[in-house]
């Protein structure tokens, strides 16, 4: 009787990937675009959080939150409100921008009213989030 060869994590890894080649296979469009905004949001957090020079900590404290939290919204895992990231962006000085883009191609602002922009192909919802001049 022949002892089957032990695998090593590297060749382990490499058989999940060819066995899954797309681990986002199951999420929906929406899902999907979910996930791509709340990571923006998260990642602006973090920056802006870090170009201040401001701790978790110190942060939390200015937003009335805990620690932990904090760190749960720079990780990407937070469901965010609107209302919670309007709150959070001005406690970081900054301004956030909605775009909402068709797939005809046109962008629908607030501000500017209805734009078409047919030289580029967007389809989904964009966040900006700007750092105020104030």
């Amino acid at each position: 009787m022949s002892r089957r060869k032990e695998m090593t994590l590297k060749e382990k890894l490499q058989n999940i990937a060819v066995e899954k080649s797309d681990i986002f296979d199951d999420l929906t469009s929406a899902e999907k675009e979910t996930d791509r905004l709340l990571s923006q949001i998260s990642a602006m957090i973090y920056r802006k959080r870090k170009k201040m020079h401001i701790t978790q900590k110190a942060f939390a404290q200015k937003n009335d939150v805990t620690q932990p939290m904090v760190s749960e919204w720079e990780s990407g895992e937070c469901d965010f409100t609107i209302s919670k990231i309007a709150e959070i962006f001005t406690s970081l000085n900054m301004k956030i921008e909605l775009n909402i883009i068709d797939d005809d191609t046109d962008i629908i602002s607030p501000d500017s009213g209805y734009k078409s922009v047919s030289d580029k192909e967007y389809t989904s919802c964009d966040f900006q989030m700007l750092q105020s001049v104030a």
